[in-house]
């Protein structure tokens, strides 16, 4: 693994924890079955699921966009120090409870709390400014996970890990229960992601300009 992959693996392990998250709480809330999440040592999460006949859709879609919507929430959220700190937390939070719920494997038991930890760590020991700027790179980098992985969701038809063919990708699954190609899927599902990171820094970017005070309050 190259310094730079290995650098940015706690983000890569999130941003994957929050797709497959999607897809695992997507099948729950249309009736069907979250067994199990699984870890890989390349930070790839697998979220094992089940889904009634005719909402296999649903559950693909969920886990297309639940990175764009958690990726912008947290730009959006994280503006001022007290909030980064806030988000951090939650998000550490949510991956120790999503690993006694649903991690089985020795590599996700170890990878998902570490990183949480981290993440709480920075929450918790860093300035300001830190903890604001690392927020908003995690919001980031998760926003874009969907439109990074384009190349890749149209290159292939099946996912394959540990050498061994697990399901047909995202996009072959809409493409199977919705109509249309995969490539107007990725594509589509990418435009989406981009606008809504800019609705995320926009909010950001208005909300941290309207918290400063103005020129005629400093004066006076």
């Amino acid at each position: 693994m190259s310094w730079g992959r290995l650098l940015l693996y706690p983000f890569t392990l999130v941003a994957s924890w929050v797709h497959e998250m999607g897809h695992g709480l997507a099948a729950l809330c249309v009736g069907g079955g979250f067994g199990r999440l699984q870890v890989f040592l390349d930070a790839t999460v697998l979220a094992h699921t089940a889904a009634p006949l005719g909402r296999e859709g649903l559950v693909a879609m969920a886990g297309v966009m639940a990175p764009a919507i958690v990726g912008s929430s947290i730009i959006a959220l994280s503006r001022g120090p007290t909030r980064a700190r806030a988000v951090l937390l939650v998000l550490a939070a949510a991956m120790v409870l999503t690993s006694v719920l649903w991690v089985r494997d020795v590599t996700g038991l170890i990878m998902v709390p570490t990183v949480a930890l981290m993440g709480a760590a920075i929450a918790l020991k860093t300035g300001a400014d830190t903890r604001r700027i690392f927020a908003q790179f995690v919001g980031l980098y998760v926003a874009l996970d969907t439109p990074l992985r384009l190349d890749n969701a149209l290159a292939v038809r099946v996912w394959w890990l540990d050498g061994m063919t697990t399901r047909p990708t995202d996009f072959v699954v809409l493409a199977t229960h919705w109509g249309r190609s995969r490539f107007v899927w990725s594509l589509g599902a990418s435009v989406v992601s981009v606008l809504l990171l800019a609705l995320g820094l926009l909010i950001a970017w208005w909300r941290s300009g309207r918290s400063e005070p103005a020129m005629s309050d400093i004066a006076g």
